[in-house]
């Protein structure tokens, strides 16, 4: 057989496998191209069709080098570099994945999801700005794309502009018409305007709430689900299950993890349930403190629900909310007689088969808040969660006004959080204190266009841009805790509070001031800051804000005191207390079980 005559009979082969795998016939498709590669090893089609198909099998490396192969018989075939693109993606070779999506798009640009594909590899490399030019063309090209939408909104919020990403979440939601990422971006993201009612926010979660789905609700669907008496009596433990994509290296993971080696083992079973498709030494370490570990990766709602029921719980306990990775539509299907929402995010989930939402008096005082949850709130007397300083951390250093002659103010508050509000509160404060200056630090905003556009909004509120120091986000932990020696005063940010900021900033010898507001999300600074011993720092409205942080920044002796004896502090005080809060958290579980025995 000639040369010509292999290669097209490979050609044909190519052609039968290319109708099977049309038709769904993978495997036999596969035989074809292995038979076409067999007489013609440099055949492209063959190596690309293949290399698609181990893709489907989950076999990257063979399929990356069938694609390699094809790429040097035709290296600028725009298909042939899509898929070295989407296999360097699945191997985490972003970089490769980059550029691959790169040459692909500059000889064919006509698709708004390859668009969005290289949008999404901008986004995570943290190149929001790159991400939304793609996004802005993958919307123009493909307009009922919703993944597209969703992406501009991802990028667009990471380069702070949140009420700008709403517009573009929404639009994402709407077309997706269903509950997922784009809901749940949007939601999250109404926490972070300073433009949008409590009202309205509590609108806008009834309806995600409703979309996730209404099995389970209070009344006749909840009825069937008696309580245990053996777990009433104290015959038995609790058995409590907790949900959570981020028992990993996830800020959640840090707060939950004291509890649950905490936890009265003769008073609770705990079982957790993982919803994230991989381990990491953050959730191993977290799995030793679980009497029972589950895996929920690759079970549905149902399939979820039916695992979590068969462990006969007695409370399900929810630590996501609506952020990336939760399992609300589980919890909606009711797989405990008594359900609650904790944690890890700052609103109600709206689901009406939870039943509490965990919280305080002081992020919640009665009467404020009960209008905005779908749930019924239960205030722990300890406060709403524990915080545990960390060992290994840099030590304090003095306050760096000392050496420098002038305050530093500092946020380290993700930048999307940073509204209009905080920039004129910010822009007042730095005029009341002569020389000051003001660092903010957090991903993104090491872009020359993300800080461009943040010093000119901080200009058009009255501010001196001149004054503001922007630092990106830093890898490294201790280096980023090391940073708050360059801090004299932290400030917190409205309406939606730091959690974790605060409590590092604390950690760190560094004063906290923070703005109490009318909602959980506005209110969680009081919460830290009154349980560690300084409420003083709280203000009631933007005036005292500004007093109590300029007053600070005078006060150079009083900045030392406290820089001395605010680590020692944490680790002695009601928020640093994680025994005290656990057993606290024990007994609201209990008396959660103890009011659903007496309703059903």
């Amino acid at each position: 057989m000639t040369v010509d005559d292999r290669s097209a009979a490979a050609s044909r082969h190519v052609a039968q496998g290319f109708e099977r795998h049309r038709t769904g016939d993978v495997e036999g498709a596969a035989r074809n191209y292995e038979a076409a590669i067999a007489l013609a090893p440099d055949h492209g089609d063959a190596r690309y069709l293949l290399g698609l198909v181990e893709i489907t099998r989950g076999r990257f490396d063979p399929a990356r080098a069938h694609i390699e192969i094809a790429l040097q018989a035709d290296p600028a075939n725009a298909h042939y570099l899509f898929a070295a693109g989407e296999v360097a993606r699945a191997l985490n070779d972003r970089d490769s994945a980059i550029r691959a999506f790169e040459a692909a798009l500059t000889i064919d640009g006509t698709e708004g999801q390859r668009w969005a594909q290289l949008g999404d590899l901008y986004l995570a490399a943290g190149r929001p700005s790159a991400a939304e030019e793609c996004a802005r063309k993958a919307t123009r090209l493909e307009p009922q794309l919703h993944n597209a939408w969703h992406l501009l909104g991802e990028s667009v919020r990471a380069q702070a502009r949140a009420d700008e990403a709403i517009a573009h979440y929404r639009e994402a939601a709407r077309l997706a018409n269903a509950y997922g990422p784009p809901l749940e971006s949007l939601l999250m993201t109404l926490n972070f305007s300073d433009r949008v009612t409590p009202q309205q926010v509590a609108e806008e979660h009834r309806r995600g709430g409703a979309m996730i789905g209404p099995w389970g609700v209070r009344g006749e669907a909840a009825a069937p689900w008696l309580v245990d008496p053996r777990a009433l009596d104290g015959s038995r433990p609790l058995r409590v299950g907790y949900v959570s994509a981020d028992f990993g290296l996830h800020v959640v993971s840090f707060f939950i993890e004291p509890v649950l080696a905490a936890h009265d083992r003769g008073a609770v079973e705990v079982f957790c349930y993982f919803a994230a498709p991989h381990d990491d030494p953050r959730s191993a370490q977290v799995q030793g403190h679980a009497a029972h570990w589950r895996s929920l990766v690759g079970l549905d709602d149902d399939a979820a629900a039916a695992l979590m029921r068969a462990d006969g719980l007695d409370i399900a306990v929810d630590l996501s909310g609506h952020t990336r990775g939760n399992r609300l539509g589980v919890l909606a299907r009711r797989v405990a007689p008594v359900q609650a929402t904790w944690l890890g995010y700052p609103n109600t989930s709206g689901v009406l088969a939870i039943d509490y939402r965990l919280t305080d008096a002081w992020c919640d005082p009665p009467g404020m808040t009960e209008a905005y949850h779908t749930e019924r709130l239960w205030r722990l007397d300890q406060g709403f969660l524990a915080y545990v300083p960390l060992r290994d951390v840099p030590p304090v250093g003095p306050v760096p006004a000392l050496a420098r002659g002038h305050v530093t103010f500092g946020c380290f508050n993700n930048p999307p959080k940073i509204t209009d509000t905080c920039l004129r509160l910010w822009a007042e404060l730095l005029s009341q204190v002569p020389g000051s200056r003001l660092l903010l630090k957090g991903k993104g905003l090491e872009e020359p266009s993300v800080g461009t556009m943040l010093r000119s909004r901080f200009r058009s509120v009255g501010g001196d841009p001149e004054h503001l120091d922007l630092d990106g986000g830093r890898p490294d932990f201790r280096e980023h805790l090391a940073r708050y020696g360059d801090v004299d005063v932290a400030l917190d940010t409205y309406p939606y509070h730091g959690t974790t900021t605060t409590c590092e900033a604390l950690m760190m010898g560094v004063p906290v001031v923070s703005l109490a507001g009318p909602v959980h999300a506005a209110r969680v600074g009081a919460s830290l800051l009154t349980r560690v011993g300084h409420p003083e720092w709280v203000a009631a409205d933007a005036g005292q804000y500004v007093a109590i942080a300029a007053d600070l920044a005078r006060d150079r002796e009083r900045l030392t005191r406290i820089r001395s004896g605010l680590r020692w502090q944490l680790s002695h005080c009601a928020l640093g207390d994680v025994s005290a809060f656990t057993r606290a958290l024990e007994a609201g579980y209990r008396a959660m079980l103890q009011a659903a025995a007496r309703e059903r």
